[in-house]
């Protein structure tokens, strides 16, 4: 399986040519930085240097290379950029924290400098370099699902290399337009950000404890979707509420979807959550981007369906519960790992049921043991049937990688 090859076929799609004069017209101080950047890339492979840019629009993608990012910057034969959404500048400011702003490049310019490799996790339109660059193209993808995917078949088409995170990525990926001769390849990596959850950081874990306040503390994780079918929307804060009244000893970490925000801004959501963790001395707020982090805190999970956060929960073997609305799959194709994972869990539609489901796991009630021991087996062949190379992924990708790159 490790770094296997499947030859595909996808249309050439020229990019549109008139791009670059409108945004020159637009802006025409633009050309200054691009020619700057393109010298640099010119001067950096004439000393034999390999060059990446991975475009990025929301904050919550860098973690998707993060661990990828990491191994590669080991190897000084490589120099990597990121391409940030120029209108996000909650995206900058993250950025910039985590790598420094000399590895910045707007998404203005970057579609314009020569780079030799070109990596995103987005399926939602990036910005791919030049038509008429060399540039190759890599998709890392992002979920644990396809669902999306199946939406977004022509931007995703334009790949020259794909990366498959679980077997029904190949159904998915061989589903892609097929017109033209341009050769790609799917390979067969495994989801690089979640080698972590297998194998957690003990600074990070040690950091996050005392951030949020966790020490000798039950710990019920709620990840909430951000789609109108979830919990937060059907049964409100409330949920929260009760969890946290369980015992003196109960801690409720929530970290929502980012789209919440961005999808219901009408709805104030930003707000009636700071004005929650204020109440509740025991309900913490998690703001940091990357869900995956916070899994190894947890004692029990507690999501929606259509969250990969499911899935990616299930490495940890951990207690699985999950809110569950038809109402979701009435309306999505393509759900059979949504589906699987909801056979692995132990379901709840009302605030009364997931209340008395975390009571019995904070007991350690001998009926909840034995449906836990039961969900924890179930949880093994869930993530062994939906991921490839479970904590390999990122040596894996990086493999490729380099082998792309044409380093020996």
């Amino acid at each position: 399986m490790k770094g296997k090859k499947v030859k595909l076929h996808y249309p050439a799609i020229n990019m549109n040519k008139n791009r670059f004069i409108r945004m020159i017209l637009n802006n025409p101080a633009n050309i200054f930085p691009i020619v700057f950047w393109n010298c640099r890339m010119l001067i950096l492979k004439l000393l034999g240097y390999k060059t990446i840019i991975y475009n990025i629009h929301y904050d919550y993608f860098f973690d998707i290379f993060l661990p990828v990012y990491e191994k590669l910057i080991l190897d000084k034969r490589i120099k990597i950029y990121f391409s940030w959404l120029s209108t996000n500048k909650i995206l900058k400011n993250h950025l910039i924290n985590m790598i420094g702003k000399k590895r910045l490049i707007s998404n203005i310019i970057s579609p314009y400098i020569l780079t030799d490799l070109f990596i995103t996790g987005e399926n939602n339109g990036p910005d791919f370099p030049f038509s008429h660059f060399p540039t190759r193209k890599i998709q890392i993808y992002h979920g644990t699902g396809v669902y999306t995917h199946y939406r977004k078949a022509d931007v995703l088409s334009r790949f020259d290399i794909h990366f498959a995170i679980g077997p029904l990525y190949i159904p998915f990926i061989n589903s892609l337009p097929c017109k033209g001769e341009k050769n790609s390849n799917l390979r067969i990596v495994g989801y690089p950000k979640l080698d972590k959850v297998i194998e957690p950081d003990p600074a990070l874990v040690s950091y996050l404890t005392d951030l949020y306040g966790i020490n000798d503390k039950f710990v019920i994780l709620y990840t909430p979707h951000w789609n109108e079918f979830g919990s937060l929307h059907v049964l409100g804060l409330d949920i929260t509420k009760n969890l946290s009244q369980i015992a003196e000893n109960v801690v409720v970490l929530i970290k929502v979807h980012n789209f919440l925000f961005t999808e219901f801004k009408e709805q104030n959501w930003h707000k009636k959550l700071s004005d929650l963790q204020n109440k509740f001395r025991n309900i913490k707020i998690v703001s940091r981007p990357n869900t995956q982090e916070v899994y190894p805190l947890g004692d029990m999970l507690i999501t929606d369906t259509g969250t990969t956060a499911a899935l990616e929960y299930s490495l940890t073997r951990k207690p699985l519960f999950v809110f569950f609305n038809q109402g979701w799959f009435d309306h999505h194709n393509n759900t059979e790992v949504e589906m699987d994972i909801v056979n692995t869990s132990i379901t709840f539609t009302t605030i009364s049921e997931i209340v008395q489901y975390a009571k019995e796991v904070y007991t350690k009630q001998p009926d909840m043991m034995k449906k836990l021991a039961a969900q924890s087996a179930k949880q093994l062949i869930l993530t062994n049937n939906n991921l490839f190379n479970p904590g390999k992924a990122t040596n894996i990708a990086c493999q490729i990688i380099i082998e792309e790159l044409g380093i020996s």
